[in-house]
């Protein structure tokens, strides 16, 4: 024999908690619009007088170069970024998404440092070499800025591989 199910003694609070519903959202749209705030960069982030806790993005951060004192300048990242990391990586590890292919080397790596020359550098960047094209349409001084981006990529103090040398090579000459 089934079993009848008894009606709630409950009433159905459906309708009533809708009409409530329906009556906050009424109540909190009805704003005027000129009782809105205007927005103003002053609401946000502020440069000239910093919030306390606020990152001050013009002073120098620990462990950050100051890469325009060496002469990398804005448009030789861009350039970096543009026509090497596809192949080199952004950081110049040689793992950019078009390396599968074939093996572009690591810049970050002491003993390439060690071996490369800065004419060599230059001429395959403006020649080409192996798979690389060639990108002789850049401005020698922008050249001259990729090669000591490609050096600055080489590793740091401390932080040589296995503890070789991480001075690069003078400009222009191998180190035996």
């Amino acid at each position: 024999m089934a079993q009848v199910v008894k009606p709630s003694a409950l009433p159905d609070l459906r309708p009533i908690l809708s009409i409530l519903g329906g009556l906050a959202i009424a109540l909190g749209c009805n704003r005027s619009p000129d009782s809105l705030p205007e927005w103003t960069p002053a609401d946000h982030d502020n440069k000239s007088k910093p919030a306390p806790g606020q990152v001050d993005t013009k002073a120098a951060r620990p462990g950050m170069p100051d890469l325009q004192k060496e002469g990398i300048t804005d448009l030789t990242l861009a350039t970096w970024k543009q026509n090497c990391a596809t192949c080199h990586g952004m950081i110049g590890r040689g793992d950019g998404p078009q390396a599968a292919t074939f093996k572009p080397p690591d810049f970050a790596s002491a003993a390439w440092q060690r071996t490369a020359m800065e004419q060599e550098m230059e001429r395959a960047i403006l020649k080409g070499r192996g798979r690389m094209p060639a990108f002789g349409h850049l401005p020698p001084e922008t050249v001259k800025s990729l090669v000591r981006l490609v050096r600055r990529m080489g590793p740091s103090e401390g932080n040589a591989e296995q503890g070789q040398a991480d001075t690069p090579p003078a400009h222009g000459t191998a180190s035996p």
